[in-house]
Parts: C-alpha cells; structure tokens; sequence
C-alpha cells in the first residue's frame, strides 16, 4: 500500500498552492488575454468584411460614373465632328463663292480688255485705211477702187474677232 508521510501531504499542498498561483496569476490572465484578442480579432473582422462591401459599392459606383463619363466624353467628340465637318463645309462654300467672285471679275475684266482691244484695233485699222487711202489718192486711184479698199480691210478686222 501507499503510505501517506508529512512529505508526501506537504508536496501534494506545494502542487496544489502551485496550481492556484499558476492559475490567478499566469493562466487567468494568459486567458482573458486570449479572449480579448479573439475579440479583436472578430471586430476587426467584422470590420474588414464592412469595408469590404463598402469598397465593393464605390467601385461600383465609379464604374457606373466611367461608364457616364465615357458616354459624354463620345457625345463631345462626336459634336466636335460635326462642328468641324459643319465649318469645313462653309469654308469651302465660302472658298467656292469666292473663287466664282474672281473668275467672274476676271472674266469681266478680259471682256473688258477685249473690248478695248478690239476699240484699238478699230482705231489701228483705222489710221492704216486712212493711210493707205492717202497711198492710193497719190497713186491716182479710182474712188471705187479706193471704197474697195477700205472695205476689204474692215473685213479683215471683222474676221480677226
């Protein structure tokens, strides 16, 4: 059998002092320590999972916003297209209106040309059947012949125009 001495009782009194002591000091707070870590931990938990969600919801929301923003960004553009394709055709109408101006007065400006060139010429012709009106009255002429003369050479002009 066993036998129970002072030793053996005052040993079992040590372990048992020492499992007291060791739990109020050591294991109890090593377990509230414990528990309110694992609290934390839940609560930032519980935290993350909400930013999370909330994350989730913004970036969403700035999709959705891009989404708009593209939206606009190809309705400017596409207006700007046609303001330009709108002013490219009026500087062309406006360049064609214009060159139509010139060639007009251009083609005025040669008829005008023409018709005193035409006017000179007459004079030109003028002055040579007066000349040589005078030739053929030196050289005796005939008066018919004189008449054929002049009308032969107003012919001529006539068939220069």
């Amino acid at each position: 059998m066993v036998e129970i001495s002072f030793t053996m009782v005052v040993q079992i009194l040590n372990f048992c002092l020492l499992l007291w002591l060791l739990n109020k000091f050591l294991y109890g707070p090593l377990l509230d320590y414990i528990d309110r870590r694992s609290e934390g931990v839940s609560l930032d938990l519980s935290e993350a999972k909400r930013l999370k969600k909330e994350a989730a919801e913004i970036i969403k929301q700035q999709e959705i916003e891009l989404q708009r923003v593209k939206k606009e960004s190809q309705t400017i553009v596409r207006d700007a297209h046609k303001r330009a394709e709108k002013e490219h055709n009026e500087i062309i109408a406006s360049a064609e209106k214009e060159s139509h101006k010139i060639i007009k007065t251009g083609k005025e400006t040669v008829k005008i040309e023409f018709i005193n060139a035409a006017a000179s010429l007459k004079n030109s012709v003028a002055d040579i059947a007066v000349d040589i009106a005078q030739k053929v009255i030196e050289k005796e002429v005939k008066m018919k012949d004189h008449k054929k003369l002049v009308e032969e050479a107003l012919e001529k002009f006539e068939t220069w125009n």
